[in-house]
């Protein structure tokens, strides 16, 4: 079969190919001209468009158009809607590779299934779900993915090759159309190493091109007093609101461009609407000057992210920089050019052309794919594992570290947090952007919602464990970071050799940022005779802790069941604090222990609920009647239940092994010797629980 290698610059805006022509790089060329515009736009027959012509119709129907898809790439919960049909952002690069695809065998002259072999190019910022989710996208499309490489790396391969740069540190500042990346590399003829990398995945020219968009809008506004925010607000009809806002639109862009050149530019926007039976135009002159007010905090975020580079890299000094390249299209703002400039006391390298210099250097890097160089990049954003602290608070143990060069390796030993554990979970996950510091994976936002502050890549589970305490297996995990940027993680117990390897993806676990799973607790708590005194005192006071600090009742519910004299259901399953603590408040010591009536109350509460179902019993010793309770239990969990069993006391090892027969599994019995340490096995617990329920 014929191959074709080619490079491809995957863009915002805009997107490009390249291929190697006797031993040079040559640009794909698309209708209209070199770049093809990532635009998406939907026929009212279900035609799908592409490139300019999706751009095109899409100024006059932008409900029915999707751009810069690229900016949502990686967020799992982001879909469009265009007449009925969905769409993610992963589908629409797809669609756009496809085009890219149809177009290189028709400029190679190759057969039609000739198979294109492709390094595709994405932001140094870009995580890992982004990487695998871009990957993707060229798979759906029918190529052959080689690797996937990042942006200020292709455009450093570009110039090092086409302007020979001896040995020399260089900084790579890429602002595209959606993404600014900054890249900090020590290059030497035609090999180099990554010594830093920043951005900011959601900075690029559409940001200015929507400030002045804007500006241009409460002209009219202010102008006519009408409401430009949407078509019902406007009162113009469809066809000529979205005309109206789309001509904006386009001449927002334009101005842009015109004013990269000159200091001044004179928008012309003719007939743009009927109003009051006369024909509304917009006609002003627009100055470079008043463009850059507008967009003040723009380049502010610009030079800040750079400075932040060297301040957070103390060892790389901005006089040590020899060469400033700019990289993307947005680099031709006059502005951009002139702070480097300013800031690295040199004149800025303009010789490459801005916007093809990052495909150029793709097509380079995929010409030479079967024997790269040893180029080293660097971790942009930290991967680890998750693992339970002692306080129950799920932490980010990193092992790739941020600035850490890969290809690389990493391995460390980890053990169990509960006791006899059958399996452990390995879940990965990396750090989120200016996250990096935070140990903690989650956190309370200002709503008292659970939110995250590192981002879920995947993970598995790892059987055939030591079946010993908690703290005794060791789990060995080692992490494979490709030149790819592509993740294997191994597992190992040193002591059974139990092994799983796996090439780790976002698709392998649930995203668990984007749901929490509700659960319904039943707390069983024994009030028998046994706990009169200090001992009830300190469980109604673990229970209240349960409710007021605990549990997230918001997202979950819990009941109450007390069992001694009678089995008294003192609160209903609720999210309502007050009436959960008016319950715990009514429990009272007093009488024997009906464990197996208490579990078959628990039932009839539970077995109706949708949601995940937990029953918590806690107790100081054995029930009245075993053999019932036990078949009490084996029904509830036979009914979708989970049972946990916590047992308080020490010196009767007896009864805690009976009711580690009631529990569904060795994970979920516990004991503790004093009544004083419950709350805090509370904590620990629904932790645990909550983290397998969120993985299972």
């Amino acid at each position: 079969m014929e191959k074709i290698r080619v490079g491809i610059d995957l863009g915002t805006t805009n997107t490009l190919a390249c291929y190697m022509k006797d031993s040079k790089p040559a640009l794909v060329k698309f209708p209209g001209g070199k770049m093809l515009p990532s635009v998406l736009y939907l026929k009212e027959d279900n035609t799908l468009l592409i490139g300019e012509k999706a751009r095109k119709q899409g100024i006059f129907d932008p409900v029915n158009r999707i751009c810069s898809s690229k900016t949502h790439m990686g967020d799992f919960k982001k879909k469009w809607e265009l007449r009925g049909r969905k769409f993610t952002p992963t589908d629409v690069a797809a669609e756009i590779l496809k085009e890219v695809k149809k177009r290189i065998i028709k400029k190679t002259k190759a057969d039609a299934d000739a198979e294109v072999e492709a390094v595709i190019t994405v932001p140094a910022y870009f995580t890992s779900n982004q990487i695998d989710e871009t990957k993707k996208a060229g798979e759906q499309a029918g190529m052959k993915v080689l690797g996937i490489v990042t942006e200020p790396r292709a455009a450093a391969i570009a110039n090092i090759k086409e302007l020979s740069i001896e040995q020399q540190k260089i900084i790579v500042v890429d602002l595209g159309g959606g993404t600014f990346d900054i890249s900090i590399l020590e290059a030497n003829y035609d090999q180099y190493d990554t010594l830093a990398v920043d951005g900011d995945r959601m900075l690029g020219g559409d940001n200015f091109d929507e400030r002045i968009y804007t500006y241009f809008k409460t002209l009219i506004e202010d102008d006519l007093g009408i409401d430009l925010g949407s078509q019902e607000a406007s009162g113009l009809s469809y066809e000529e609101y979205y005309s109206t806002v789309g001509r904006i639109e386009e001449e927002a862009c334009r101005a842009k461009e015109e004013l990269s050149e000159q200091n001044e530019y004179e928008v012309v926007i003719p007939n743009l609407f009927t109003y009051k039976n006369e024909n509304y135009s917009l006609e002003f002159m627009f100055t470079r000057e008043k463009m850059y007010g507008l967009c003040a905090d723009l380049f502010e975020k610009i030079n800040g992210r750079i400075r932040k580079v060297f301040q957070d890299n103390p060892a790389l000094r901005m006089e040590e920089i020899r060469s400033v390249i700019l990289a993307g299209g947005s680099c031709y703002i006059p502005k951009i050019k002139e702070d480097m400039e300013a800031m690295f006391h040199q004149t800025a390298d303009t010789t490459m052309d801005r916007s093809t210099m990052v495909v150029i250097g793709a097509c380079f890097i995929a010409d030479a794919w079967d024997d790269p160089v040893s180029h080293k990049d660097i971790v942009s954003h930290s991967l680890g594992v998750e693992v339970l602290r002692e306080d129950g608070v799920l932490i980010l143990e990193k092992l790739l570290k941020r600035g850490q060069k890969y290809p690389d390796t990493a391995k460390r030993v980890f053990t169990t947090a509960m006791d006899h554990q059958e399996s452990v979970e390995i879940i990965i996950y990396e750090a989120g952007s200016d996250k990096e510091d935070v140990e903690e994976i989650s956190y309370r936002d200002p709503n008292g919602q659970e939110a995250w502050n590192h981002d879920l890549y995947g993970g598995f589970v790892l059987d055939g464990i030591e079946d010993a305490k908690k703290g005794v297996p060791q789990i060995e995990v080692s992490f494979e970071y490709d030149r790819s940027r592509l993740l294997t993680v191994t597992a190992r117990d040193l002591k059974t050799g139990a092994k799983k390897k796996v090439k780790v993806t976002k698709g392998m676990m649930k995203q668990a940022n984007t749901h929490v799973e509700p659960v319904d607790f039943e707390l069983l708590i024994d009030t028998s005779g046994s706990m009169i005194g200090y001992d009830m005192k300190q469980a109604k006071e673990a229970a209240a802790k349960l409710v007021n600090e605990i549990l997230d009742l918001d997202v979950h519910r819990l009941g109450i069941i007390g069992f001694g004299m009678t089995v008294d259901e003192v609160s209903p399953l609720s999210h309502q604090r007050n009436k959960l603590l008016l319950g715990i408040d009514r429990l009272m010591a007093d009488g024997w222990t009906p464990m197996e009536r208490a579990i078959t109350k628990g039932i009839s509460v539970l077995e109706t609920s949708k949601n995940r179902k937990v029953m918590l019993i806690v107790t100081d010793g054995m029930p009245d009647y075993p053999d019932k309770t036990t078949e009490s239990a084996k029904k509830a969990k036979q009914k979708g239940i989970d049972v946990i069993t916590i047992y308080v006391g020490s010196g009767n090892s007896g009864n805690f092994n009976y009711l580690k027969t009631l529990a569904s599994s060795k994970a979920f019995a516990f004991s503790l010797q004093n009544i004083d340490g419950l709350a805090d096995l509370f904590q620990t617990v629904v932790a645990q629980y909550l983290a397998s329920a969120r993985k299972r």
